[in-house]
């Protein structure tokens, strides 16, 4: 009789740590199912962001090239100035004196 606590003891430890097993697979794979969808979340997130990038570059450096630069502008205006002199250098011209320097 001695022995049958024994056993009563041993079988009982046994289901235990096969229930325990079984728990300790349920949750890795729970954990896996979990990492990967996870990793697919994130995948379509980074291609989100990564389209929202060249989206958001696109734009700028179609603004950009909506803005003259400032050798650009200053061209425009030195051609604007141009126009100017040659007008009043024309007005001066038909009356016969020459045209003064407004800058």
């Amino acid at each position: 009789m001695s022995s049958s606590p024994e056993s009563a003891v041993t079988q009982a430890l046994d289901e235990v740590s096969e229930e325990t097993r079984d728990i300790l697979q349920r949750a890795h794979q729970r954990a896996d199912e979990i990492a990967a969808r996870s990793r697919a979340n994130a995948g379509e997130l980074i291609r989100q962001a990564e389209r929202d990038a060249r989206e958001t570059r696109e734009a700028a450096n179609r603004e950009a090239a909506k803005t003259p630069r400032d050798g650009e502008h200053d061209a425009q205006l030195m051609t604007i100035a141009d126009v100017q002199n040659l007008r009043r250098n024309l007005a001066a011209g038909s009356r016969g004196t020459p045209a003064e320097d407004d800058a």
